[in-house]
C-alpha cells in the first residue's frame, strides 16, 4: 500500500523491473480514494511514457476511486506527479500495488531495458 501524503511527494521516472534477477512481469495498481473524491487539483497522477516512439510523449491518469492501471513491469517507463494534500489525510493519494511474477527462473521472459530507452528517458545507456 502506497500513500502519498502531499507536500509534493512523488515517484521519479522509472521502470519497475529493469532486468537482472527481478521476476516481476506485470504491475497492477488500484486507487483507493473515497468514491466521488475530486483529485483533479491534488496531483498524484500516474504518467506513462512512450518507449517506442521517435519523440517523447506521456499520458497521465488521475488517481480516481476504483481505477486500475495494469502494465508490463519490465517495459513501461512511468512516474507519479507531485501530490498535494491541503486538507490533510482526506486528500492523500492511496494506491494498492501488486506484481505478478514470471515463473521463468532462466530470465527469458523478462525484457532487458534497451540502451536507447535508458538514454532517452534516464540519460544513461
Amino acid at each position: 500500500l502506497a500513500v502519498c501524503c502531499g507536500d509534493g511527494s512523488h515517484y521519479d521516472k522509472h521502470i519497475d523491473n529493469m532486468g537482472g534477477s527481478d521476476l516481476r512481469k506485470l504491475t497492477a495498481l488500484l486507487y483507493l480514494q473515497p468514491p466521488g473524491k475530486d483529485m483533479s487539483d491534488l496531483g498524484g497522477c500516474f504518467c506513462a511514457h512512450d518507449v517506442d516512439g521517435e519523440r517523447e510523449s506521456e499520458r497521465c491518469f488521475e488517481p480516481i476511486c476504483d481505477r486500475m492501471v495494469i502494465f508490463w513491469s519490465d517495459a513501461l517507463v512511468h512516474h507519479v506527479s507531485p501530490s498535494f494534500a491541503p486538507a490533510g489525510q482526506q486528500d492523500h493519494r492511496w494506491a494498492l500495488t501488486t506484481w505478478f511474477i514470471s515463473d521463468d527462473t532462466r530470465g527469458g521472459h523478462i525484457r532487458t531495458t534497451s540502451e536507447d530507452v535508458e538514454g532517452r528517458h534516464f540519460g544513461t545507456g
